[in-house]
């Protein structure tokens, strides 16, 4: 029998959140909302997949449709059904009225990818979002799909894509770093503390691009520098807790592929990053009492590796999980190696 693309009924919401939770990571399940309306592939009555939607309403009364959540029953993974399943729901929503429909994905998530460039979608950025949505409407999707809190997720539309360089999105990047530290400010601490500390995460943080941009001029991949919108709540949060959470950016291909050589340059780009900034953590140890800077660098650097090596979401999209993905061996150790700093500085 042929896979049937069709509507949710509404007695179907509970096996979809089901089926639905089974297919993401243990994190991510719990940020995925029961189902109100969805396209569902169905093959002789079992649910092999589908994409929860909402209609939002958008400047000048104009319907925008936002993507919410995307699966695809795990033994039916790769087997094309997410790029289908993009193709049905993108139409469902444009023969309700929506001229534009938008979404939010993983970064590093190849399906998603392909499926997204098959059906007409671009990366966009927030601006692009606020111009469809206006202010406040932005605002409650920045909420309510969670964007304020997902870390390394990317927002993807039907319109077209403003291309940005990789040195425009680095300078990003940096002027973002510094402002999402602002909070730390509520602590009594003083300007000038408030500089140095910034500097320190500065360093670390441009340590890590160059260490990227080593690993990308030795690929033969193309690639290009990008902040990700994902995550600035939570960057902004950790910082008024005097913790220090950068969001991210870093080095992604243009074009994605599931080949063993791909996977190996996208774990080299991590493990670099990785590597210079525990190079310049080592460099801090033997500096910090020449100067309140490096002090500061050996402060917040033990984080930062660790962010770098932790596989699993929020913290996979810093590197950890390009290099799970390529080579557990080399994960494990760089996991193991950052957290013995952790205990010991």
């Amino acid at each position: 029998m042929s896979i049937e693309f069709r509507e949710m009924m509404p007695n179907e919401a509970n096996i979809v959140n089901k089926v639905g939770h089974s297919s993401f990571g243990i994190v991510e399940a719990l940020f995925m909302p029961k189902p109100k309306h969805a396209v569902l592939a169905v093959e002789n009555e079992e649910i092999l997949g589908g994409i929860a939607y909402k209609i939002l309403s958008g400047k000048a009364g104009r319907k925008i449709g936002f993507i919410e959540t995307a699966f695809v029953a795990k033994n039916h993974v790769g087997k094309g059904m997410g790029n289908k399943l993009y193709q049905a729901a993108t139409k469902s929503l444009k023969d309700r009225g929506c001229d534009t429909v938008i979404t939010m994905v993983r970064d590093d998530n190849i399906a998603s990818w392909k499926a997204f460039v098959n059906n007409g979608y671009n990366r966009v950025t927030f601006i692009q979002i606020i111009g469809q949505l206006g202010l406040v409407g932005s605002l409650f999707f920045w909420f309510y799909g969670l964007s304020c809190i997902a870390v390394g997720h990317e927002l993807w539309g039907t319109m077209p894509s403003k291309v940005q360089s990789s040195s425009s999105q680095i300078a990003l990047f940096i002027v973002v770093a510094i402002l999402t530290f602002l909070p730390a400010l509520r602590f009594g601490v003083t300007f000038n503390d408030f500089v140095v500390k910034a500097i320190g995460i500065l360093i670390l943080l441009f340590s890590g691009v160059a260490g990227g941009t080593i690993a990308v001029k030795l690929s033969k991949q193309e690639w290009c520098f990008r902040l990700t919108p994902g995550g600035l709540l939570l960057s902004f949060c950790i910082a008024a807790l005097g913790g220090v959470f950068p969001m991210v950016g870093r080095y992604y291909p243009k074009k994605y592929s599931r080949s063993t050589q791909f996977k190996r340059d996208m774990a080299m780009e991590g493990f670099c990053e990785w590597l210079a900034i525990l190079l310049v953590f080592t460099l801090s140890l033997f500096q910090c009492n020449t100067s309140p800077i490096w002090a500061a660098t050996q402060s917040f650097g033990t984080s930062i590796l660790l962010y770098h090596s932790i596989p699993i979401f929020p913290f996979g999209s810093y590197g950890g999980t390009r290099m799970w993905n390529h080579n557990k061996t080399l994960s494990l150790a760089v996991l193991i190696i950052s957290l013995v700093l952790m205990v010991s500085f």
